[in-house]
Parts: C-alpha cells; structure tokens; sequence
C-alpha cells in the first residue's frame, strides 16, 4: 500500500440490509462519512499503584451525512410510513441493522496518484436522520441531514469458515474492510458485503 498524504471525497453510498448482504441499495448524493473509535479503558489497580489499563475495543459511532433525507432508507430502518394522505414520521420502531453500508472516497499517494478506495462498514446499526431547515437569505441554504450510525462489526472468520483466534486463542472482530487498486476483488468489492476471512499462512515446501 503506497503511503497516502491526503483523502478527500465521500462518494457512492450504498447499504445492505441486515441478511441481504448482495442485495445493494444505492444512496446517492452522500456528503460525508464520520466515523469516531469506542475503545474503552479501564484501569487496574493493586498493591497502591496503577498496574496497567486494560482496552476494549466497541467499534465505531458515527454519521452519515447526505444532501437530502432518504425514502427508501427511511422506510426500511421503519422511519416511515405510507399513509392515506402523505407519509408519516413514525416512531417505535426499533433500531434497524444493515449488513453493511458502502462508500468510496479518493486518496492521494505520495507519488502524487490519485486512488479510488472502496469502503464496507460491517454489521451497522442506523438510527433516524437529524434535520436543519433554514431560511433562504442571500443565496440558497440548502438543509443539512444526518444518520447516526453505530459499526459493530463481525467476527473474523479462516478460509474453512469456522471462527479466527489469535495466537493467545481469542478471536478478532472486524469493524471495516477497506480495498484499493491491486487488491484482490476490487473491481467486485462494491457488489456484496464481503466476509473477512484471514488467508492461511503458507507453508514452506520441503524437497
């Protein structure tokens, strides 16, 4: 991967629907993507001294914002609802997953290249969208919206499909699958949620 100096872009937003990890909905016009790490440290103590702080890793909270609130988005996470006369806001629904949310943003390298990246936030829960109406003053004020999001992430799994663990014997949850020109599947990353799956070591052969 060649060092980056600078991205810029949020572009080609796309969601899975929890269980429907190929069936990809488009969400255009995407403005921003903002994804803020939950690790939490809790510190341990003994014999009158702090002896270490311990990590634990919670994925992601965030936003998505867009240009304008989404129909299809907002009906499928349970948002609205159809009714005799317009649609309405509803509330009551619970938190609605989506398998994973798709975007891509560009990258420029250090040999001054610009790259396409090709983002999937795994097992994302998405909450209703904020909204600001403004009035119109000199120029146009465009309305801003935003979805809060939280990234859970999915167990990393081995090529025979069974649970990946490390060394001390405990398996890794993977939050976000990033890809780049050159790796494996790029051309077709966009088309399913991918499954991480942590390729097997090589085996030395012996003559």
């Amino acid at each position: 991967m060649k060092m980056a100096i600078g991205y810029h872009s949020a572009e080609n937003g796309a969601y899975a629907l929890d269980g429907n990890s190929t069936n990809i909905v488009k969400q255009d016009y995407v403005t921003a993507i903002a994804l803020d790490p939950q690790i939490n440290e809790t510190p341990q103590y003994g014999s009158g001294k702090l002896l270490g702080k311990f990590k634990k890793d919670n994925g992601y909270t965030g936003n998505i914002g867009v240009t304008a609130q989404d129909p299809m988005l907002e009906e499928s996470i349970g948002r609205t609802m159809s009714l005799t006369t317009g649609v309405g806001t509803v509330g009551g629904a619970a938190s609605k997953r989506l398998a994973g949310y798709y975007y891509e943003f560009k990258e420029e390298t250090a040999d001054k290249k610009t790259q396409q990246v090709k983002v999937w936030l795994l097992n994302v829960e998405i909450g209703a969208s904020s909204i600001n109406h403004a009035t119109d003053k000199e120029s146009l004020e465009f309305g801003e919206y935003s979805y809060p999001i939280t990234v859970y992430g999915v167990p990393l799994q081995k090529e025979d499909k069974s649970e990946y663990l490390d060394e001390n014997g405990v398996g890794r949850q993977c939050f976000m699958v990033t890809c780049r020109p050159g790796d494996n599947g790029y051309n077709d990353f966009g088309k399913a949620v991918p499954v991480p799956t942590v390729a097997a070591p090589k085996t030395s052969q012996t003559t």
